[in-house]
């Protein structure tokens, strides 16, 4: 299997004009759940996801050309306890459809992102009754270059829930700081 991938990504890699930048990006990220409208389990998260970006002419908004962006996302979160539940950790896996739209803002560019995905998480949280979650989510940042190399910065809020499918459905609002490189 990873000969014929490797084979197709290296194909894919040369048809490309080379101006054109890399539909790959990869990002670490952390943060942590805030209470707003639910939730009592204060997680600390840390995390890193892989982003494909192409060109999407389904998601312009007004003359803004989107673009879709598929995430694969792995996260680890730690809660100190709540609700006499002691001390614990939680692995959460997610794949994320998003749209991203990107303006010129001075030397850099902005970018605004609105999406929504699935997360499957090892264990059952005070929040989080289910291990298969919805993950709607909105971010925002900038895009800059530095040393030659395209980074991005970003804010994200993301709802995590099992939309009432299965136990309690407090959920988890998790603010992120995130940081993005193409490759």
């Amino acid at each position: 299997m990873f000969p014929f991938a490797t084979t197709l990504g290296a194909a894919l890699a040369l048809a490309a004009p080379a101006s054109d930048p890399s539909p790959w990006m990869g990002w670490v990220f952390g943060g942590r759940s805030i209470q707003v409208l639910g939730g009592e389990d204060t997680r600390y998260v840390l995390g890193a996801a892989v982003q494909h970006i192409s060109p999407h002419p389904r998601l312009r908004f007004r003359r803004q050309p989107g673009e879709l962006v598929l995430e694969a996302t792995y996260h680890t979160s730690h809660s100190r306890g709540a609700s006499q539940q002691p001390p614990n950790v939680s692995n959460s896996y997610a794949l994320l459809a998003m749209g991203r739209y990107t303006r010129p803002w001075g030397p850099n560019r902005s970018f605004f992102e609105l999406g929504w995905g699935l997360q499957y998480a090892n264990r059952r949280t005070v929040d989080l009754s289910g291990r298969l979650s919805s993950t709607p989510t909105v971010g925002g940042g900038i895009v800059f270059d530095w040393a030659g190399q395209e980074w991005w910065l970003a804010l994200r809020l993301q709802h995590v829930s099992n939309a009432g499918f299965e136990g309690n459905n407090q959920g988890q609002n998790q603010l992120l700081g995130m940081v993005g490189f193409r490759f």
